[in-house]
């Protein structure tokens, strides 16, 4: 969902930047798109995150879509994983 996100605001003409803690992700990304301005930053880390975006802005816009994965069984799943869903459930909307 990322990538199709940024890649509809880059054809729409817009400044695109994208963060990432995946540098193979975002070069791909650079490769496929090289207008898109991309960061390599931990998202988890918020002094790194806030000093990256304020480097980068200032913004029009924001879509953050940051998703987390974790494989287990519903009824397995640590409270710090279900916390750590309902975070981004909540951040992404």
């Amino acid at each position: 969902m990322g990538r199709a996100t940024v890649k509809k605001f880059h054809d729409a003409g817009a400044i695109v930047h994208a963060l990432d803690n995946d540098s193979e992700h975002l070069t791909s990304l650079k490769s496929e798109l090289p207008s898109v301005r991309t960061i390599d930053v931990d998202l988890f880390d918020w002094e790194a995150t806030k000093a990256a975006v304020e480097q980068a802005g200032p913004f029009d816009h924001l879509v953050n879509n940051a998703g987390v994965i974790r494989e287990s069984p519903f009824m397995e799943i640590s409270s710090n994983d279900f916390d750590l869903y309902f975070f981004f459930l909540f951040t992404t909307h």
